[in-house]
């Protein structure tokens, strides 16, 4: 977009009170923040009254926001959208939702590949210290604390219909552990009661 230059007698912003800039030209960045080659202070800091910083704008575009609700967005573009993380409390997310208590959702994480698109994994694991579990399933947050609960597609009271054979159909789920493909066994409901 086209950079504006409008000015009153080439002045910042006040510094006191409450302001608004309105648009005059549609085609024109309404605030343009330009820093030097070799910037190391911040582009933007929200601070509140005691002087901790509640959203930043780094010099290189990092984005630091104490809490972040997206309202309305259906569709997010990143490449890729990569998260690190760097605390040592060990009850902190990756990544996790909440869900209200009318909400519905289809699935929390979906893939879907375009005609040229492809992916060799949906997970991956790439590291000698890797996590301990592939899933880890309790009743409330304290997931492996206490005996194991049936919760939602986790069910303990299950058991065969009859004696494994090969009259049981299975199915199973490829996974690749380092060049070697191996299979995680699913047994249809039938084969179970």
């Amino acid at each position: 977009m086209t950079v504006g230059t409008s000015t009153f007698m080439g002045l910042a912003l006040p510094l006191f009170g409450q302001s608004e800039i309105a648009q005059t030209t549609l085609g024109t960045d309404i605030l343009t923040i330009t820093g030097l080659a070799s910037q190391t202070g911040d582009f933007i800091v929200a601070r509140n009254s005691t002087g901790g910083e509640e959203f930043v704008v780094s010099s290189s575009g990092l984005v630091t926001a104490r809490g972040l609700a997206l309202s309305g967005v259906n569709t997010f573009t990143a490449s890729p959208l990569a998260f690190t993380i760097s605390s040592t409390v060990s009850t902190n997310y990756g990544i996790s939702f909440t869900l209200g208590a009318s909400a519905v959702v289809d699935a929390l994480i979906k893939y879907t590949a375009g005609i040229t698109g492809a992916t060799t994994s949906v997970f991956q694991v790439a590291s000698s210290n890797g996590p301990t579990y592939l899933l880890s399933i309790a009743t409330s947050a304290g997931a492996g604390v206490g005996a194991a609960a049936s919760n939602g597609f986790f069910a303990i009271t299950k058991s065969y219909v009859s004696a494994p054979s090969t009259v049981i159909p299975m199915a199973g789920v490829k996974m690749l552990a380092g060049s070697k493909a191996y299979w995680i066994l699913a047994i249809p409901d039938t084969g179970l009661a």
